[in-house]
């Protein structure tokens, strides 16, 4: 589109996918059939995650948090900052994670949001996690400008980790098995298999600003440019 998809939400279940507009911030929803827009929110939203369709969540400057849930339509909630947020996910039913401007982390564990000790000043982009993972029981971790990679440990602290470059990371996507994988400028790609992260050489240059991993173990980026045509780059890691 001309306006860019800046995120994708395929939430759990039925099928539903949600799309966040690059430049216009609406929201559309796609129930398998048909794309309709689903909220006119304005550019300012940088953030889309959820686990279900009737539970989804928007996050983007100044601390907004939008959420629709159930069968009521879309409300403000009441962040712990005012900080510009550019990173949301929702890895469990009674946790959802934010992240932006200066290393801010926030959390909602079923209530209400909380800050959180900053790890890093530099300013987080992303985000991903899951819980009930096999040998611990959750994962969460967020990227950012030079390098930054900060995770979230089993007992709800946040912890800063070594990621081995210097450049910006925009995207962060882990799966089911406790790897995660992490993208950014210069088609930096990183690998982090539980203990530590590494570098893995993609076939192209062009900056990385969105990445999904599947269980089966397939990556799909997009970026600025894309690797040479503007479609995604497909990798598999076994």
């Amino acid at each position: 589109a001309e306006d860019g998809i800046r995120d994708l939400v395929r939430s759990r279940g039925l099928g539903d996918v949600y799309k966040r507009q690059g430049t216009t911030g609406d929201v559309w929803h796609f129930d398998g059939k048909t794309w309709d827009q689903e909220l006119a929110i304005g550019p300012d939203y940088y953030a889309i995650d959820g686990l279900a369709a009737d539970d989804i969540w928007l996050a983007g400057t100044s601390g907004r948090i939008v959420r629709k849930f159930g069968l009521a339509d879309w409300a403000y909630e009441h962040p712990a900052t005012s900080l510009d947020l550019f990173g949301l996910c929702q890895p469990g039913d009674t946790l959802v994670v934010a992240v932006g401007e200066s290393g801010e982390v926030i959390e909602w564990e079923g209530e209400s949001w909380g800050d959180r000790t900053p790890q890093t000043q530099s300013t987080l982009y992303a985000v991903t996690g899951h819980v009930d993972l096999p040998g611990r029981e959750s994962m969460v971790i967020a990227v950012g400008e030079d390098g930054a990679i900060v995770w979230r440990d089993e007992m709800g602290v946040w912890e800063s980790m070594t990621s081995g470059v210097d450049t910006d990371l925009y995207a962060v996507a882990s799966s089911p098995r406790g790897v995660a994988f992490a993208a950014g400028a210069g088609g930096v790609v990183l690998r982090f298999d539980g203990t530590q992260w590494a570098r893995v050489e993609a076939p192209t240059s062009a900056d990385f600003y969105g990445i999904t991993a599947t269980a089966a173990g397939d990556l799909f980026f997009v970026g600025d440019r894309g690797p040479a045509t503007g479609e995604a780059l497909r990798l598999i890691f076994k």
